[in-house]
């Protein structure tokens, strides 16, 4: 009967643990926490104290138990302890996650560093840090939402305002074609445009004052690229050459065509038209639009069924041919086409000597080769 009573009381303790942390969602713990919260559980149920609970006498006091019921009393004890702990630990790593979710304030995110595995090239960390002085001097911390697509690229906020992830950690997406194809909330993020987009209401439209920052700053202009080269892999294309923009099949395409040249990724192809053009990137924007006609005219014609996406969504980003064609890009762009046409700080200081030294040497470089080539030189 008393062992009875005493389970009961154990049952007791663990539902009240157990409540507590359902009705607490924002309950932050941390594996300093856990031991703490232990002992106060240890007080809500003397049983874990050898209190008889109806007495307060010491358990040695008690009735005695045999052997047996003793090692089964302890083992019950111990498990009913290790369940306690594995549910403080899993609300620490959900408590975790939601803390990043709802972390959405710009004014506490400052440029973050990387781990070992994560060590960037050269002085971008410096220029990282740079950036979002920049911008601090130019507006208090409640405005940085006025910086939030510079504040991005810069790494110092997540898309989605800390809801998702880092421009790293989405770069480091290239070739994971499922998720690429399935998340819907970063596209926004990387190619930014003069849209409000109707279906991102956290991502932010691209202002002017952002313009002029991506168009001189190196550090955004290769991260750019880099998205840029992603979504091509993503679609079974790449760069061939880096400086005039041309683009070439990857050794996928009929595969990567077949999957993803259809459905919203068309809408997806002419928002990274847009935010070429805006961002400085015009000649790549062409580039794109001359391969995509090329691949659904020309030659074996694999994108034969996109015709009608082209003369839609795509046409209207290709080399203007008169001022009709130069009136609706800049109503699609909502800049004025001496403003489309200027170019980013990549094409000078983007590339470093080396790679554009090869690159007028034999156009038909890729990025690649040009790194293999480079690795010779420096070995020779």
């Amino acid at each position: 009967m008393q062992n009875q009573k005493l389970e009961e009381k154990e049952e007791e303790a663990k539902e009240q643990l157990s409540q507590q942390l359902v009705q607490e969602p924002d309950l932050q713990l941390s594996n300093q926490d856990i031991p703490q919260i232990i002992q106060e559980v240890k007080q809500v149920s003397p049983l874990k104290q050898g209190i008889d609970i109806e007495t307060s006498k010491p358990e040695n006091q008690k009735s005695e138990m045999n052997d047996e019921q003793t090692s089964q009393f302890q083992s019950e004890q111990q498990k009913n302890l290790n369940i306690q702990k594995d549910q403080m630990t899993n609300s620490e790593c959900e408590k975790d996650s939601q803390k990043i979710q709802n972390d959405a304030s710009l004014s506490q995110n400052q440029p973050q560093n990387t781990s070992k595995n994560e060590q960037m090239n050269g002085g971008e960390i410096e220029d990282e840090q740079k950036i979002y002085n920049m911008v601090s001097s130019k507006c208090t911390k409640k405005e940085y939402k006025k910086y939030a697509n510079v504040l991005f690229y810069a790494g110092a906020e997540k898309s989605n305002f800390g809801k998702s992830e880092s421009i790293k950690q989405i770069h480091s997406r290239y070739k994971n074609y499922k998720i690429l194809e399935y998340d819907h909330a970063y596209i926004q993020w990387i190619f930014p445009n003069k849209y409000q987009s109707s279906f991102n209401s956290s991502s932010q439209a691209l202002s002017d004052n952002e313009i002029e920052i991506f168009l001189v700053e190196p550090l955004l202009a290769k991260r750019i690229v880099k998205s840029y080269e992603m979504m091509l892999d993503f679609y079974g294309m790449s760069i061939r050459n880096y400086i005039t923009g041309e683009l070439k099949r990857n050794e996928n395409y009929d595969e990567r065509y077949e999957e993803a040249v259809c459905g919203h990724n068309v809408l997806r192809i002419r928002r990274i038209l847009t935010s070429l053009s805006n961002l400085g990137f015009r000649k790549y924007a062409i580039q794109l639009c001359k391969f995509l006609y090329k691949e659904i005219y020309e030659d074996d014609r694999p994108l034969k069924k996109n015709k009608g996406d082209y003369s839609y969504s795509w046409e209207m980003y290709q080399e203007s041919r008169d001022k009709y064609d130069v009136k609706i890009l800049e109503e699609n762009c909502f800049q004025r086409i001496d403003q489309i046409n200027r170019e980013s700080v990549f094409f000078t200081s983007g590339l470093d000597k080396q790679m554009q030294e090869q690159l007028l040497e034999n156009p038909n470089y890729s990025q690649e080769e040009i790194k293999v080539n480079k690795k010779k030189k420096n070995s020779a």
